[in-house]
């Protein structure tokens, strides 16, 4: 066959997380903590479902043919949009200030965005998909920041590290290969310390047992830069930062129940 059984293999492995997932989050529902956060997380990650779903459809019958604009990128897109207003809601919009966080975030948004055009050609679709995710990655950084997951001074090492990232992507598509080969790896080697950097400060907010708006906020962090890791990668190491998104997912399945159970 010639689609990618790594690709359809953690697919599948996401699929199983994602209905996990849901399932839950709608028992969770039908217990009667039916406020807004449960709902729109629960509805988030049916559109990640939906998505996935899609995924293994189209590349199961079209296979080697790229996805059009279509139900898996609107899915994608509606996780972020509800993951963005599920933060609002938990931080509160009057403790959500924009800083220079949140300009550094949108200039790393943009640069993303432009290296998706430059890889795919596709200017629409990355353009409404970079603004989408952009917004959701401004809302998790000002949730960190309004919930004081990180000091002053990691929050500006933070965005140093999330700068050289993207820099060194932009370099890496400039020069020729295989030169480039060196800098692609040092590249996958920040992304992956940053996600280990953001999951081992989820796990030890749950031992310690910070407060869910914390746990959310954490939570959410390590889904960004996962799905971030995701998105800048090429086969097969997008298919393994896509196992590591799956597991960063329960973490704001729990930290949601959390914020459910003490409203």
């Amino acid at each position: 066959m010639e689609y990618n059984f790594l690709s359809i293999t953690e697919q599948i492995l996401q699929i199983g997380v994602l209905t996990f997932i849901f399932v839950r989050s709608l028992l969770l529902i039908k217990r009667g903590y039916n406020t807004v956060i449960p709902v729109f997380f629960c509805f988030g990650m049916l559109g990640f479902l939906i998505s996935d779903i899609y995924w293994i459809v189209h590349t199961v019958m079209f296979p080697g043919k790229r996805i059009p604009f279509a139900v898996n990128l609107m899915g994608e897109n509606a996780v972020f949009l509800l993951c963005a207003t599920v933060l609002m809601i938990v931080v509160g919009k009057e403790r959500m200030k924009p800083g220079i966080e949140t300009l550094i975030t949108g200039i790393f948004a943009a640069v993303i965005t432009g290296l998706w055009i430059a890889w795919s050609g596709e200017w629409l679709k990355d353009i409404i998909c970079g603004i989408v995710y952009g917004y959701f990655l401004t809302a998790v950084v000002r949730a960190v920041k309004a919930e004081e997951v990180m000091s002053k001074k990691a929050r500006h090492w933070a965005a140093v590290f999330s700068l050289l990232f993207v820099a060194m992507m932009v370099v890496q598509l400039l020069i020729p290969r295989p030169s480039s080969i060196y800098l692609e790896k040092a590249y996958y080697f920040v992304a992956f310390a940053g996600l280990i950097f953001c999951i081992v400060r989820t796990v030890l907010a749950f031992k310690d047992k910070k407060n869910s708006n914390y746990l959310i906020a954490v939570s959410f962090l390590s889904f960004a830069w996962a799905t971030n890791t995701m998105y800048v990668s090429a086969s097969p190491v997008y298919e393994f930062a896509s196992i590591v998104c799956s597991i960063t997912m329960p973490f704001m399945l729990f930290a949601v129940e959390r914020k459910a159970e003490e409203s």
